[in-house]
């Protein structure tokens, strides 16, 4: 187990009244059983959420700006631990979700890029 370190810059091309951010660590390639039709099969899982970098919240996001205006830009650094529950940390990536609103339809823009 160790810890993800995580530098974003984000710039916004449209006014947002308030911005927030989700900074998710994601495992690819998780073997596991899945029902598929009738049968269970050993099935490769992508995209598998292992952690976020906020727990106060169900969705795992933070405000970072209010009144936010064209070619505004913020520059975040963020940790997340690699949880005990990683198969392969060779398969580990981070998304980076900038929301709209603190609502689970207010998603504005995503990342995800390999972790290195």
């Amino acid at each position: 187990s160790g810890v993800v370190n995580v530098e974003t810059k984000t710039k916004f091309y449209n006014v947002m009244n308030q911005a927030y951010i989700g900074v998710y660590l994601l495992e690819d390639a998780v073997m596991a059983m899945q029902k598929v039709g009738t049968l269970d099969s050993l099935t490769s899982h992508e995209n598998v959420m292992r952690a976020s970098a906020f727990n106060s919240d169900t969705l795992g996001i933070d405000l970072i700006g209010t009144s936010l205006a064209v070619d505004d830009e913020l520059v975040g650094n963020y940790n997340i631990t690699v949880p005990g529950s990683v198969v392969d940390p060779n398969n580990l990536q981070v998304a980076v979700v900038v929301w709209e609103s603190d609502q689970v339809d207010g998603v504005a823009n995503s990342i995800i890029v390999d972790v290195e």
